[in-house]
């Protein structure tokens, strides 16, 4: 969906990246949906996962009836009609597949077909769980959101996954604007892998090197950076350390890859969080008053998510539902 899509039609569509896996995509997930719908807003979730899909598991869907599979293989004509309720009212979720070989990696045309039928949905926000990696078929399920989302954890490698899951995106975006011109693509080309001597080219040194050669293509270029504005989320924080690094991935971002990341804040590490998935209960419903619950609900105000004016307000919204009233869930 375009930004301009956007606009018309007053929907939101959110991807929640990351370029590893375990690092808690499919509960921010989770929890933005829980909270959007206690809200009132029509929410649709979808587990873009094609090989190990749990983002049921979070919504407490133990068995879902119907996958995305089953709308590939033309069981169902559209994605509508996979569309799966879970216990909190009015949010729907869209199953992804596991444990499936022959659909774990889409074709193109499957691709397109999927995005496609995503924008005939009717829904005020869809939220997009995507899968672990930097597949062409993950990043472009990311750009196509309006409010892309990248998730780490303190640890080095998911650090380095974030930092190599925005390069690839950059490299995509470059490459679909540049596809018909050779010399512009050998240029942004560089940017693709790091040198053989472990160096990293900044996208400043590509665009002198646009500007140099083909002004117009610089142009494009910096207007393609400037549009292109990711959110960055600090998951399984332990320490006041560790929240520094949110702003200094933002630093490192901005500096060698030219793009603005902007930070939401970070999320404590939380044991309830583990103990919530083996019954099957929404963490933020399990636990709304835990410290992570807390934090969630701060970094989804910072994303200006709906009508909220306080944390007061989304915390009543989603412990007691809109009326004020205890949710009627199955397994209260």
């Amino acid at each position: 969906m375009t930004q301009d899509q956007e606009l018309s039609t007053g929907r939101k569509i959110w991807a929640i990246g990351s370029g590893k896996g375990g690092v808690g995509k499919s509960i921010i997930a989770a929890a933005l949906g829980i909270s959007l719908s206690e809200l009132g807003q029509r929410v649709i979730a979808i587990d873009m996962d094609f090989g190990n899909a749990n983002l049921h598991s979070f919504l407490g869907v133990r068995y879902p009836r119907r996958t995305i599979a089953d709308f590939l293989s033309g069981k169902f004509k559209d994605l509508n009609s996979i569309l799966i309720d879970t216990p909190i009212t009015p949010l729907k979720l869209i199953s992804g597949i596991g444990g499936n070989l022959l659909n774990s990696n889409p074709w193109h045309a499957q691709k397109l077909k999927i995005m496609r039928y995503i924008d005939r949905l009717e829904a005020d926000h869809i939220i997009i769980d995507l899968g672990a990696g930097t597949s062409y078929n993950t990043i472009d399920f990311f750009l196509s959101a309006s409010n892309p989302i990248v998730i780490t954890t303190p640890e080095t490698t998911a650090i380095q996954n974030v930092y190599n899951f925005l390069r690839a995106s950059i490299f995509r975006i470059l490459q679909n604007a540049f596809r018909a011109d050779e010399e512009v693509r050998s240029i942004v080309e560089k940017v693709r892998e790091p040198m053989h001597d472990g160096n990293t080219i900044k996208m400043e040194d590509i665009r002198q090197e646009l500007f140099n050669k083909n002004p117009e293509a610089h142009e494009k270029l910096s207007k393609l950076l400037d549009s292109f504005h990711p959110n960055l989320i600090m998951n399984m924080i332990l320490s006041n350390e560790e929240t520094k690094f949110g702003p200094s991935i933002c630093d490192v971002v901005e500096k060698y890859l030219g793009i603005k990341l902007d930070y939401s804040g970070f999320i404590s590490f939380d044991k309830s969080i583990r103990s919530s998935i083996s019954p099957g209960i929404p963490f933020l419903v399990e636990e709304p008053n835990s410290k992570a619950a807390m934090d969630i609900l701060d970094v989804l105000l910072n994303r200006d998510i709906g009508q909220v004016q306080t944390g007061a307000d989304l915390l009543v919204a989603v412990a007691f539902g809109q009326q004020g009233q205890n949710l009627k869930l199955p397994w209260r």
